[in-house]
């Protein structure tokens, strides 16, 4: 009897274990679409922003790498998410995922009509070199009601406030810490947070953690565009668009509202599925009357 509850108390640990990787687990958005699902192996994870910066003012988005069917298109300086990129034949292509007029829009665009948005890669690669391991103590931000995420340093974009009165400190001990530090201009210490609540890659001022006003030192430089073209050159109602997809430019949505892909979610309720069932039965083999 002994050695059943301890098989029992260790399979309990694993539902746990489990429980927690599940709620936890990093789920990567997958684009419903039909190209990318039929190739998916062949793609490569990308999840960064672009502007659109096509030659005639806007970008052609495709059904497909390589195709001529137009599913929309959409002004330059629009800024997009290309969350995997597909190569043809030495030209990479990237999918788009746009939420319009309660549906999905998906299609390709020729990486070379979009130019890439500063993000906290871009100042890593700038900066880089000026990056070192943090040593200090982190009791201030397990003390303190709200800490200030960044996108990077000196950006003057806030990701999030987290805490408004509420904290758990035990749990967030877990995550946060700084992978890598950087010092400014002005000596203010900043921390890289790899992994805090689902957000993945962002900046705490570690000397002012709760500072929302940190002035904008280090702004994301503006791309050179081409110019957008002409309203009147965008024409509506175009022959290769069907079932209602409108052909004025389409706002992106968020990328940090996707919210994983079909075959990790699965994947994920199986794992579950599995560890609840071989609970279930374990108890009913532990709980049986011994003749």
């Amino acid at each position: 009897m002994k050695k059943g509850c301890i098989s029992l108390a260790f399979l309990i640990a694993l539902f746990l274990t489990t429980f927690q990787f599940v709620v936890l687990a990093d789920l990567i958005f997958e684009p419903p679409d039909d190209f990318y699902h039929k190739h998916y192996r062949d793609c490569s994870n990308l999840n960064r922003n672009f502007y659109a910066n096509g030659e005639s003012g806007v970008v052609s988005v495709k059904t497909e790498p390589g195709s001529n069917k137009e599913v929309t298109v959409i002004e330059n300086g629009v800024i997009l998410n290309i969350s995997f990129t597909y190569d043809l034949r030495g030209v990479q292509w990237g999918v788009i995922a746009l939420y319009s007029s309660g549906s999905w829009v998906t299609g390709w665009i020729p990486m070379d009509d979009l130019v890439l948005a500063y993000d906290y890669i871009s100042f890593e690669e700038d900066h880089r070199d000026e990056f070192y391991r943090y040593s200090g103590d982190y009791e201030l931000l397990f003390e303190i009601d709200e800490i200030v995420f960044w996108t990077w340093p000196g950006s003057g974009e806030i990701v999030l406030v987290s805490g408004s009165g509420y904290r758990d400190a035990e749990l967030e001990r877990n995550w946060l810490y700084a992978a890598f530090a950087y010092k400014d201009g002005e000596g203010r210490e900043w921390g890289l947070i790899s992994y805090f609540y689902a957000m993945k890659n962002t900046w705490i001022c570690l000397d002012d953690p709760s500072n929302q006003e940190i002035p904008a030192f280090n702004k994301a430089p503006q791309p050179e565009l081409r110019s957008p073209a002409d309203a009147d050159s965008l024409q509506s109602g175009d022959a290769n668009v069907q079932q209602g997809v409108d052909t004025r430019p389409v706002q992106p949505a968020d990328a940090r509202t996707f919210q994983g892909g079909l075959r990790t979610t699965i994947l994920i309720i199986i794992l579950v599925a599995v560890v609840v069932a071989a609970t279930a039965i374990l108890i009913r083999i532990l709980m049986k009357p011994r003749k």
